[in-house]
């Protein structure tokens, strides 16, 4: 997964690698590494924006490949 942070709103902006035989994605965050993850989307798409961050707080994701 790929993280970088849009310059213009300050919000993360994630991405990952499409994987083979995945209908979508589950999308967690903590905030910390070892936290407690909580769901925060599902998408059929490789890559989101988190819009509900808020600067200068770190922030963990993980990304769950999910199959039909």
């Amino acid at each position: 997964m790929t993280v970088k942070i849009d310059s213009n709103t300050g919000k993360p902006s994630l991405s990952w690698k499409k994987v083979d035989g995945a209908v979508k994605y589950e999308v967690y965050r903590a905030a910390s590494k070892t936290g407690t993850y909580k769901l925060i989307k599902t998408t059929t798409d490789t890559g989101m924006t988190n819009g509900s961050t808020t600067a200068g707080k770190a922030y963990y994701y993980k990304v769950k490949a999910i199959a039909a």
